[in-house]
């Protein structure tokens, strides 16, 4: 009898820890497993070849694996060109960009019954391929256009991408790393950090003048259209502090065409007051101003209004609210306290040509394997930044600004688009220049923004990049004309 009791008592012993096994097992299926799957340092993710990605042809590879096992390597034939989009992946440095946010779809989440599963059907073990809004061949020609203009001195910021649908077909920076395993081997090797940071997405600057169509939209759709100011004479006085035009000088009458294509800051101050702080906030929220833009997972930064500390190498973040008179004057024609990314501004420009729409941005269209899509894009809209009749008007400015104005350094003879150039003040430093804008005029199929860190003058300095984006874009299908 005693024998019997012992046995059972080891008996519920067993099936206790056999139960409490069975929880914590499920317990790792469940919320653990992912962690574990998509560590870079789980063996199983190097049975499996990992997926291709490609450019919007489907002909330019961006990433590819090489090797098999434990011996594969990621490959990226284009250096630093795609080092923030595409990102990185390695056993050694982890993973970035679009390889970390995709990395399910890349490695087609290689579990041990998925693996053992194709083993035994002789199938070959390979991760989903990406194919992205990019085109190789325009990022090139921007990079090229760059090159030739500024070299290796400046930071430059590039994004191109359909109004429309929000397909983004050039997201580029200067400022850049090359993720190929043995040239980060090389950096790190030598005491120098990889810089992760992608500053046309991920970065804040004084957008200048090119933040007057944000202005402009806001004081159309509070019934401003027709505001003039009978003698504009080159400065204002607003709350105390002295704003003026560059080189104060003097504009005369001017209306909101003028405004625009000869780019008054005495304007777009005056109207600010007359807008009203309250219905400025509100215009500013439907651009997203002080908002973080959702783009296929990479990292954004929120814009934002700052002041920097006088004397203190430090940044202060403030509310539109908390803004006083002077300070919501300074943000009318986009200097400090104002910031925003190039991501941003494009944004923007984009509700201009798409009548007041902004369109959710995106870089992946589909993810394939043997033809089968698993993944593809939903197109939506993020936001209605003004309204149609705002939208149309400006445009009409904007073009007006490329014929006649401060962006007649772009001008293409034969064809019209629209553009808004931008300077924006940097203590110390040269300015920021700017250069945002859509083409073509009358059926806007591209929004565009060059944003060069303290290169000076917008204009005159990133014109000849718009051009080339311009010609490229016209050359190939991202313009039908």
């Amino acid at each position: 009898m005693n024998l019997n009791k012992r046995i059972i008592r080891a008996m519920t012993l067993l099936l206790s820890l056999f139960f409490v096994l069975m929880l914590h097992l499920n317990y790792f299926i469940i919320f653990e497993s992912r962690e574990y799957v998509e560590d870079v340092h789980n063996p199983r993710l190097y049975e499996v070849t990992r997926g291709t990605i490609y450019d919007r042809t489907g002909e330019t590879i961006l990433a590819k694996s090489e090797g098999e096992g434990n011996l594969q390597k990621r490959v990226y034939p284009y250096g630093k060109l795609y080092a923030h989009v595409v990102g990185h992946f390695s056993r050694e440095y982890g993973r970035s960009g679009l390889e970390k946010e995709y990395d399910s779809y890349l490695s087609a989440n290689p579990t041990m019954l998925s693996v053992l599963y194709e083993k035994g059907k002789n199938v070959e073990n390979k991760g989903q391929d990406l194919y992205l809004t990019i085109d190789h061949n325009l990022t090139a020609h921007v990079d090229k256009a760059v090159k030739n203009r500024f070299g290796d001195r400046k930071n430059a910021n590039v994004i191109v991408m359909n109004p429309k649908t929000g397909e983004v077909y050039c997201a580029y920076s200067t400022k850049a790393f090359n993720p190929n395993i043995d040239e980060m081997k090389k950096v790190i090797s030598s005491g120098g950090k990889i810089d992760y940071r992608f500053d046309a997405v991920n970065n804040q600057f004084c957008p200048g003048s090119t933040f007057k169509i944000i202005t402009a939209a806001a004081a159309i759709d509070n019934g401003l259209e027709d505001y003039e100011i009978m003698d504009e004479t080159g400065s204002i006085n607003v709350g105390g502090a002295v704003f003026g035009n560059d080189g104060s000088k003097a504009m005369g009458k001017t209306d909101m065409r003028k405004a625009i294509v000869k780019s008054s800051n005495v304007y777009f101050t005056d109207i600010s007051k007359q807008i009203g702080k309250e219905n400025m906030i509100e215009s500013l929220d439907k651009f997203l101003v002080t908002k973080q833009i959702p783009f296929d997972g990479l990292n954004t930064i929120e814009s934002g209004i700052t002041i920097l500390k006088r004397g203190e190498n430090s940044v202060q973040t403030v509310n539109l609210s908390d803004c006083d008179t002077a300070a919501m004057a300074s943000v009318a024609f986009g200097q400090e306290p104002v910031k925003l990314s190039p991501l941003h501004m494009t944004l923007a420009v984009s509700a201009i040509a798409n009548d007041g729409k902004i369109p959710v941005p995106y870089l992946v269209e589909t993810s394939r394997r043997n033809s089968k899509v698993d993944y593809s894009a939903e197109r939506a809209i993020l936001s209605r930044g003004c309204s149609e009749r705002a939208a149309r008007l400006i445009r009409t400015y904007m073009v007006d600004c490329v014929e006649e104005g401060t962006g007649r350094s772009a001008r293409i003879s034969g064809f019209k688009f629209g553009g808004k150039t931008g300077t924006a003040q940097v203590e110390g430093k040269s300015p920021h220049a700017w250069y945002v804008g859509f083409a073509p005029a009358n059926n806007p199929q591209i929004a565009f923004c060059v944003m060069v860190e303290n290169g000076g003058y917008g204009g005159s300095n990133c014109g000849p990049i718009v051009r080339e984006i311009i010609k490229y874009c016209r050359n190939s299908e991202l313009i039908r004309e």
